[in-house]
């Protein structure tokens, strides 16, 4: 989209060509910043001008020698994006050819009036780019799509930073998001952007950003493609679920509400089983967390009976959930069994399933999920493997916060301490000191305090700290955490 500049000074000094109304925009973003001395680094632009930081890059090398205002830099170059020196003697040259008198502070006043000039740039420009219709061309489209699919792969690895760092790049949000693809396909990729961005935020924990986003979905759902809506809801009752165990019920309430969503709503036969058989199995986590084993297997059993040729990662989660619910119920080598079973069907899938089955593993050796609280003894070799399963689990999970949470818990019940570390390999002592870490930033973040400079927990063991960082002071608190 060809553009002219509006503002006097800016026709004054690049006189009145045209030039491509996106480039123009990132050129105003980038100068405006560094003269306001908080210059942007390519994927900040890229947020800024609602594109990708490839095609920010893109643009600003393809732009003719005589008009970059900015230095060269190699591709992968995440350096802030600061006029050249030449730019800067430009820009105060033809400032002060059009000032009326010259100014005391002069260096001051040149930067200031250049980037009134930018402001008013911008807003021509947000309105031009508003009325040539901004809606994203197919090749707008196509990049989206491509950054959508890759923060969805990733977030599948258990590249959370990545996965999110997409998003926020490609400004895939539901205010955003949407209006990069045609009207036609804004339904689909809504509730698709919204499925993703719920996916995620259940993955650090952020409660707040999953219900804001689920409620925004909810309000539309029956306009919206049912499978993207049932996953929020699933996904929305795990993320209530980790907040604590008097919102248990509430999980599961917005597991039924799902559930109902489902029955009534318009899928094939095959995605309506698949995404009933998952919703009533998830339902059972809450349920036996609130000590209502009955209503959890009656759970999981209507959820197995949906016979949908499920995936093999989708199987291997089921028998995990089970394995939880023979121990529970004492019967250990059945709960082995199980957890033998996921072992095998979860070869290649999912980063965060591959960290579920040494955490059941641990239980499993130990005999039990960490409900009751803190053992008093353990045989030095199961504790030895309850240990080493544990922090293998926390090599996958680290960055999964709630899993986090419950691999600390069950380290705490095996009363581990410092000494533990002695004996172990040097990739389980890595782990054990990444442990460490998130151990002191949980204690402070909890209590404000550093956990050596906690009257409770300074000199202690290291379980003593995670105790006081989780707050398990309760059989309920530690129940939560099973």
């Amino acid at each position: 989209m060809s553009y002219r500049p509006q503002h006097s000074i800016l026709s004054q000094s690049f006189g009145s060509s045209s030039i491509d109304a996106r480039q123009w925009q990132i050129l105003c973003v980038a100068a405006l910043a560094d003269l306001d001395g908080n210059p942007l680094t390519t994927s900040q632009i890229a947020s800024r001008c609602g594109i990708t930081a490839r095609q920010v890059r893109q643009q600003l090398v393809d732009l003719p020698k005589r008009d970059r205002w900015f230095d060269e830099r190699q591709e992968n170059d995440s350096r802030p994006w600061t006029l050249s020196p030449s730019c800067r003697n430009l820009l105060e040259k033809n400032a002060k050819d059009s000032a009326k008198d010259q100014k005391d502070d002069w260096d001051k006043a040149w930067k200031d009036e250049w980037k009134k000039a930018l402001k008013s740039e911008l807003r021509a420009l947000s309105h031009y780019l508003q009325i040539r219709g901004r809606s994203a061309p197919s090749s707008d489209k196509d990049e989206s799509l491509r950054c959508l699919e890759r923060a969805e792969a990733a977030l599948y690895s258990g590249q959370i930073d990545l996965s999110r760092r997409l998003l926020q790049q490609c400004q895939l949000d539901l205010r955003h998001g949407p209006g990069k693809f045609p009207p036609k396909d804004r339904p689909l990729f809504r509730a698709r952007i919204g499925a993703a961005l719920v996916r995620l935020y259940m993955t650090i924990e952020d409660s707040a950003r999953t219900e804001q986003i689920a409620k925004t979905i909810f309000r539309s759902q029956d306009k919206l493609p049912a499978e993207y809506v049932a996953h929020i809801y699933g996904n929305t009752a795990g993320t209530v679920r980790m907040r604590g165990p008097e919102q248990l019920p509430a999980s599961v309430q917005l597991f039924d509400q799902g559930i109902a969503f489902v029955v009534g709503a318009t899928l094939n036969p095959a995605e309506k089983r698949r995404m009933l058989r998952w919703l009533w199995t998830q339902r059972s986590t809450p349920l036996a967390l609130l000590g209502q084993i009955d209503q959890a297997e009656r759970s999981l059993a209507l959820g197995t009976s949906f016979n949908d040729g499920s995936r093999p990662e989708d199987e291997a989660e089921v028998c995990l959930m089970q394995a939880r619910l023979s121990l529970l119920r004492g019967r250990r080598e059945q709960a082995r069994e199980y957890v033998d079973r996921a072992t095998t069907l979860a070869e290649g899938g999912p980063h965060w399933l591959q960290g579920w089955i040494p955490r059941y593993r641990a239980d499993v050796e130990v005999g039990s999920p960490p409900r009751d609280g803190l053992r008093d003894s353990q045989d030095s070799t199961i504790r030895a493997i309850g240990l080493a399963q544990c922090l293998r689990a926390w090599r996958y999970c680290q960055r999964y916060s709630f899993q986090e949470k419950l691999i600390l818990a069950r380290l705490a019940a095996l009363r581990i301490d410092g000494r533990d570390v002695e004996n172990l390999s040097a990739g389980d002592a890595e782990a054990f000191q990444d442990v460490a870490r998130a151990i002191a930033t949980r204690h402070r973040s909890r209590h404000d305090v550093r956990r050596s400079e906690c009257p409770r927990c300074g000199i202690a063991p290291l379980w003593v700290g995670i105790v006081h960082g989780l707050d398990l002071n309760s059989e309920l608190a530690w129940r939560f955490f099973m």
